[in-house]
């Protein structure tokens, strides 16, 4: 049963659009912490190359055909790129099994809030280069318009039927037109009831065009990076490999075999369920 935080009618839906992002920014700047799940493989380019990666908003992922389907407008996604996290403070089999793509080296990065904020200030100070994938090389000056951190909101309702709006499990907005979704300036804040688990933080990059790249990488500072706690999956076994390349990279700090916050709570065959 939806319990509104908001009325569900206004003047015009790009109004109720409007109060719904602002909600949604808001929401995404009080969480205390955000966490982003990886494969061991991929961790390694992260802390190896101090960077993250944002995939081109008009890709085709695992998890994200809903892009497809029609939320938003493809002339504003042809020129974003976002990156994604939770803020699900409590682990899932669900993220462990999607995120990992069957990986059983599959390990969660835990990142405060506030390194993340003083992350994207740097980057709209222009502080931050914007570089192509995961190399050190510069790409040439691509132009930023915008960087924002928000909320996800998700979508419930049948093809051409009223929508209900959710968000943290609560329902915001009921009975709004079924073409809601498709209000340019939600681009990339929508996605589909079914992944309403995933609780998912999203950082988006708008450029001012479209520069041929699949994906952008953002780097971050070593302040940021040495803020990060590490835990590792369920079927996580690769152990030594772990130990070995944090010594490695001196970030040995960032995961402790014998800490209760860097072990899952579940056990490997709660996986394969």
């Amino acid at each position: 049963m939806c319990h509104n935080s908001y009325p569900t009618t206004l003047p015009s839906e790009e109004e109720t659009a409007q109060r719904l992002i602002k909600f949604l920014n808001r929401k995404a700047k009080q969480h205390q912490f955000i966490y982003h799940y990886t494969t061991f493989e991929k961790l390694k380019l992260i802390l190896t190359n101090q960077c993250f990666k944002f995939s081109y908003g008009k890709s085709i992922t695992q998890n994200d055909l809903h892009v497809q389907s029609g939320k938003g407008n493809d002339d504003i996604r042809k020129c974003l790129y976002f990156s994604c996290f939770t803020y699900r403070q409590n682990e899932s089999i669900a993220m462990w099994k999607i995120y990992g793509k069957g990986d059983e080296d599959v390990i969660r990065i835990k990142i405060p809030m506030a390194k993340i904020k003083e992350w994207i200030r740097l980057i709209k100070a222009k502080k931050i280069p914007v570089i192509s994938e995961y190399k050190q090389a510069e790409k040439n000056s691509l132009i930023l318009q915008e960087i924002t951190i928000t909320d996800i909101a998700y979508v419930q309702g049948r093809k051409n039927s009223p929508m209900n709006i959710f968000w943290n499990n609560q329902c915001l907005y009921k009975n709004l037109s079924h073409g809601f979704d498709r209000i340019p300036s939600l681009t990339e804040r929508l996605k589909n009831i079914a992944w309403e688990y995933e609780q998912e933080t999203r950082i988006i990059i708008q450029c001012n065009q479209f520069y041929g790249e699949q994906s952008l990488t953002l780097p971050f500072r070593c302040d940021m990076l040495n803020d990060f706690t590490l835990m590792t999956g369920p079927k996580f076994k690769s152990f030594t490999q772990l130990q070995k390349f944090l010594d490695e990279q001196e970030l040995s700090h960032l995961w402790n075999s014998n800490d209760e916050e860097c072990k899952s709570l579940f056990k490997p065959n709660e996986i394969n369920m």
